[in-house]
């Protein structure tokens, strides 16, 4: 149970609390009066001698983005890069959602499915098509004739 940020009576999730700053952006205030992505909340320390580099949002509760050590890390051992989500790993390591599309191990970008299924789902205006697929990969009849024993 969330409790209603300042004159409203939304919690920050439904609505509540202060808004950015920035002119038609209907984000919260992460900070200093604007969203992340307007220069709210907490930035990368990044820094050379007492110069700021990076202006990016800091990650994770850490002090830095992504691109500079910031942020969730993969798993494995010996590994710096990112972790893919909130799996743990990186991309490499087995990080990341992958493609629903049976036997394909690519990553998933499109409404669950890698670049190459998902653009054949949109064409095809068929995200079902991969599950009898998945059945003829596997020589498993997809016939519903059951007098038949041999599909």
């Amino acid at each position: 149970l969330k409790s209603a940020q300042g004159s409203s009576k939304l919690c920050k999730a439904h609505g509540g609390g202060a808004q950015c700053g920035h002119e038609g952006c209907d984000k919260r205030d992460a900070g200093r009066g604007f969203c992340t992505k307007h220069g709210g909340g907490k930035r990368c320390n990044f820094k050379n001698g007492l110069i700021a580099l990076c202006d990016k949002a800091s990650q994770a509760g850490t002090d830095y983005c992504v691109k500079h050590g910031g942020g969730l890390r993969c798993s494995e051992p010996g590994c710096v890069v990112g972790a893919a989500g909130k799996t743990g790993f990186c991309i490499r390591h087995g990080g990341g959602r992958r493609c629903k599309k049976y036997k394909c191990k690519s990553l998933s970008i499109i409404n669950g499915f890698c670049s190459k299924h998902g653009r054949k789902n949109q064409r095809s205006g068929k995200e079902h098509e991969n599950s009898a697929d998945r059945y003829k990969d596997n020589n498993i009849s997809t016939s519903h004739d059951h007098t038949n024993p041999t599909g």
